[in-house]
């Protein structure tokens, strides 16, 4: 319903969807996912990259006009997970520390329901333990939980709201809570790749003084050792750096015109 694909946080195009704030969304109307049952442990991870750091709804099931909902949402740079039904007053939320994300940049969220929920940022726990709660961790939320999942909204009485404004990519929900070093190996598994940097463009001269004066960049433009000792260097390894003395040593690279 609007969203539009756009590219990912690996530049390829068409590899995720963008999404305006205004009023676009994806719907999962016959979805068969229960996983917020009693005491039922849960993980959902996503990369998103926010627009903007106005309060928006990420991913929702359930319908806040009868405050019986699941929600994800992103508010001023903080996240939330929610699991709430007015009527019996129980809430489980996860909330993160204030800003831990930045608007533009892509990051990696986990929220993992368990009896101590937390949620995870590129890796890290920035969970807020303070203001999260455990008290709805026995109420069995599923069987209220009866709408479709909305991602990038939520439901409100026939229609949407708190649309979501930027971009969001491989949503995964499991049916277990994935332990803290399955998600460190999760975002090193999806996080973009450095990028690969050519440090001999433009490199005139290299010396590492491997025992030596010599020009190690290719052009020869090689020393002369007038003195100088070759001695241990910043990673203890014997003949890797020159030692003068400060009176009469030196090393003499003539010109190479």
């Amino acid at each position: 319903h609007g969203a539009t694909l756009g590219a990912d946080r690996h530049g390829e195009s068409g590899k995720a969807y963008s999404f305006d704030g205004d009023d676009d969304l994806i719907s999962i109307e016959s979805d068969s996912i229960d996983l917020f049952g009693s005491k039922q442990e849960s993980t959902i991870s996503l990369w998103l990259a926010i627009d903007d750091s106005k309060i928006g709804e990420i991913l929702s099931k359930g319908s806040h006009a009868g405050q019986k909902y699941l929600a994800i949402t992103s508010d001023n740079g903080k996240l939330q997970l929610s699991l709430y039904n007015l009527q019996q007053k129980i809430m489980y939320s996860i909330f993160s520390k204030e800003n831990v994300h930045e608007a533009i940049n892509w990051n990696h969220i986990v929220f993992v329901r368990g009896e101590t929920g937390k949620v995870f940022l590129n890796g890290v726990d920035v969970t807020d333990y303070d203001k999260s709660t455990n008290a709805g961790w026995s109420y069995d939320y599923s069987s209220i939980l009866t709408d479709g999942i909305t991602i990038g909204a939520r439901r409100f009485d026939g229609r949407h709201e708190n649309y979501f404004a930027g971009t969001l990519d491989d949503i995964r929900i499991y049916d277990r809570a994935i332990t803290e070093a399955e998600v460190a190996e999760l975002y090193q598994l999806e996080k973009p790749e450095e990028p690969v940097i050519d440090l001999t463009k433009g490199l005139v001269a290299y010396y590492p003084f491997n025992g030596n004066a010599n020009d190690e960049s290719g052009n020869g433009n090689d020393g002369e050792v007038n003195g100088a000792k070759f001695s241990i260097d910043r990673n203890s390894e014997n003949n890797k750096s020159a030692l003068f003395d400060g009176a009469s040593q030196s090393i003499i690279i003539k010109s190479s015109e």
